[in-house]
């Protein structure tokens, strides 16, 4: 979030180098985004740069810095985030395809096929990445009740994943497989047993994504178009954006709202959903920093 003002403070400051919080507006936003285009920022850093100074605006009014007023017509502002045109990785895959990929660990009754289907569960089910999952560790499981406790890749602050259903059932048929010994949860396999001492990479949890794609005959897919099956399935399915976003991690409500909801904009629904997402960082001040 500093990176992200320190960007924004030039535009903003005044003659004597100093930025004047009193004077921030909704239409000083406005300009601040219309300037960041013209210097030919990202969308994405833009709508980042916004939310940053929202929040600046907020943490001002708790201390008594600026008024609750001007606090709120910033929090409250709609309108000011730039359209992402810019496609997110993967792709939604068919749901037949999804059914065959479980399929095909569901049928492997080795080891691999168990850990594999908990990898498969903990992408799709559970929303998380590759380099989350090769970075759990064996104390981050908990069976009673089945839990996750997830170190995200660019944060250091950890979030708690709920495990339900045939997604709490693998990872403990997992657990039990693997065994006692300490490290990371999940292991590279070998004809001759488990590998305590070579954690399962995400490169390596990519390449399981892909074998099991094309030994279930399907057209080679990866980890990141089992994401985005899951968070368009369950968007359809009416979960609240919120929600969502607090399965799959998103640093930024942002991201999930223009780059991966594409449903019909003329959709009523849709519309409160997107804007009530947008104004969620608001209310979280500095968790995701």
């Amino acid at each position: 979030m500093l990176a992200r003002l320190r960007k924004a403070a030039p535009l903003l400051a005044g003659p004597d180098q100093t930025v004047d919080w009193h004077t921030l507006s909704r239409a000083r936003l406005g300009w601040l985004r219309d300037q960041l285009k013209a210097c030919g920022t990202t969308p994405t850093t833009i709508n980042l740069t916004l939310i940053a100074l929202r929040r600046v605006a907020h943490a001002a009014a708790e201390q008594g810095l600026i008024a609750e007023e001007q606090a709120d017509e910033l929090r409250l502002a709609r309108g000011l985030p730039v359209p992402n045109n810019r496609p997110a990785r993967g792709r939604v895959l068919p749901s037949q395809a999804v059914i065959a990929l479980f399929a095909s660990c569901w049928q492997d009754r080795s080891a691999t096929g168990v850990r594999d289907l908990a990898l498969l569960h903990g992408i799709y089910d559970s929303g998380l990445s590759t380099a989350e999952l090769a970075g759990l560790h064996v104390d981050d499981y908990s069976s009673a009740p089945p839990m996750l406790q997830v170190h995200p890749a660019r944060s250091a602050r950890r979030r708690l994943v709920e495990l339900v259903g045939d997604t709490a059932d693998s990872f403990g048929r997992w657990r039990a497989t693997r065994g006692g010994q300490r490290g990371a949860l999940f292991l590279r396999l070998r004809r001759g047993g488990l590998q305590f001492d070579m954690p399962l990479a995400a490169r390596g949890i990519t390449h399981m994504v892909l074998e099991r794609s094309k030994s279930a005959g399907l057209a080679s897919f990866g980890p990141q178009d089992l994401r985005r099956t899951a968070i368009h399935d369950l968007l359809e399915a009416g979960v609240s954006m919120a929600d969502v976003h607090h399965r799959f991690g998103f640093v930024s409500h942002v991201t999930l709202a223009t780059r991966y909801d594409h449903r019909d904009v003329n959709d009523v629904r849709w519309q409160s959903q997107m804007w009530q997402s947008l104004a969620l960082p608001i209310l979280d001040l500095g968790q995701s920093c």
